[in-house]
């Protein structure tokens, strides 16, 4: 067996020898952690892959360039520039949060319905009458 212990860290991610009954499949230091970026983060990635081909940056320049960039592989650069160069740059969205509220079982029933009628999600759905609510009371609360 090796100098050290299966289960101590190994310095570069080598390890010599395993025990009895384990197998290697990677350890972490030859992985980064793999996580997804959310809705903000992914259209700054293709705003920034728009801006660089709008720039007429060479696509294998750009590629690095947003690899090194966002730390993302050469082959995540450039799906990034496909899209951008079939989308061309999209609206950044606002964070959202979760916000629980108790309704009614009719009500929460009748909202199912109409997202799924309208082809939206309940979020979107209430969002935005929420957000035609708050308006329409803002507007009756100015002075005329």
């Amino acid at each position: 067996m090796g100098s050290h212990q299966w289960w101590e860290p190994i310095k570069g991610g080598h390890i010599q020898s395993y025990p009895v009954g384990w197998c290697r499949v990677a350890s972490y230091v030859d992985v980064l952690p793999y996580r997804r970026v959310d809705a903000g983060e992914f259209a700054i990635r293709i705003n920034t892959a728009a801006a660089l081909a709008a720039a007429g940056v060479p696509t294998t320049q750009a590629t690095a360039d947003l690899a090194a960039r966002f730390g993302v592989s050469t082959r995540q650069a450039r799906r990034y520039l496909a899209r951008a160069q079939t989308t061309g740059t999209v609206t950044v969205p606002e964070t959202t949060i979760v916000f629980t509220v108790r309704l009614p079982t009719s009500m929460v029933t009748t909202v199912r319905t109409r997202a799924a009628e309208t082809g939206t999600t309940i979020s979107a759905l209430v969002c935005q009458a929420l957000a035609d609510h708050l308006n329409r009371d803002r507007r009756q609360d100015q002075p005329r």
